[in-house]
């Protein structure tokens, strides 16, 4: 998966029939849409007061919690977080500012955006400093390489990438083995032959060959991955907050989509509550639906829906 979204002008507002913009001011207005697809927001002292309004209900509600110490309890601090969001609206592009630089959108999400922001506030709740300030450096390390915020290229713009270097950093792991996991490795270049997709590239093409080595580097990192057809059989193995990327066979990809395992009661074993009797779905940013919400469908559901899906990665925090 690309984290930076391809350009495309979003469904905006229509105005009323009876309105009739001056041409400068509907030109301007277009430019804005399409430039910065709704993340201008951002900016607006008052995202940002809500912003920091959130996190601060948030840490007020499970900062205090010591059970959520425990890293066995890091899954379900993971899930409690992610339902917190539920019903938030689907926004793409909203790291798609210049400059470059960490930015922190709590009201609005795309499907990356959420699974990163709430590794952030679980690292941020479970470590020391429960400030915004922690928060949103939790955010840069987690985004981009070396935790160097220099300008597009420094990102981490490949999921799988995204993965390894955080795997190497200790805050996660691969639950799969080679005993019930596929290896494979992805031939990354989407972003490279595709740069007049990226606004980016189109006002900083110098910065290519810095996307092609990233590439080419993280191409030789082997990853293993659970067929679709398989997961219902090996659902055992995923509990509560794993990481689930979907793997794409679309050339120059890796993956299309990422989420957050949530182990769901049935309604005939409400009582039990045993994780064999739950049905394994997700947490995500639903671009369907338009907004954070837990999938109807199970995980392989999901998946056996797409033909361009050959199963998914599953990483668990470890942090």
């Amino acid at each position: 998966m690309v984290q930076s979204t391809p350009i495309r002008a979003p469904i905006g507002k229509r105005a009323p029939s009876k309105t009739l913009l001056p041409l400068r001011a509907l030109l301007l207005q277009l430019t804005l849409l399409l430039w910065w697809g709704g993340a201008f927001a951002q900016h607006h002292p008052k995202e940002r007061e809500l912003d920091l309004k959130t996190f601060q209900e948030l840490i007020a509600k499970y900062g205090q919690d010591s059970s959520y110490q425990s890293r066995e309890k890091r899954g379900s601090l993971i899930v409690a977080l992610a339902k917190e969001f539920i019903g938030s609206p689907y926004q793409s592009h909203t790291l798609e500012i210049e400059p470059e630089g960490v930015r922190v959108n709590l009201q609005q999400f795309d499907c990356f955006t959420l699974v990163e922001s709430v590794v952030a506030l679980a690292a941020t709740i479970v470590g020391e400093n429960h400030t915004f300030e922690e928060f949103r450096h939790q955010l840069q390390q987690l985004r981009y390489r070396n935790g160097a915020v220099t300008d597009w290229s420094s990102r981490l713009h490949y999921t799988s990438d995204w993965i390894a270097y955080n795997s190497k950093r200790g805050l996660f792991k691969n639950i799969l083995t080679l005993k019930v996991g596929v290896p494979i490795h992805f031939n990354l270049n989407f972003i490279s032959t595709h740069p007049n997709s990226y606004r980016a590239l189109q006002k900083n093409p110098h910065l290519l060959p810095n996307i092609e080595r990233s590439e080419r580097e993280a191409s030789k990192i082997e990853h293993l991955y659970l067929p679709k057809e398989e997961i219902e059989e090996k659902k055992g193995l995923l509990k509560d907050g794993d990481i689930v990327a979907f793997v794409t066979t679309v050339k120059g990809l890796d993956i299309s989509h990422v989420a957050i395992a949530y182990l769901e009661p049935s309604a005939q074993n409400l009582e039990s509550r045993r994780d064999t009797q739950k049905r394994v779905t997700f947490i995500h940013a639903s671009t369907t639906k338009g907004e954070v919400t837990v999938e109807p469908l199970s995980l392989q559901q999901y998946t056996l829906r797409s033909k361009t899906n050959r199963g998914v990665m599953v990483i668990r925090a470890i942090f």
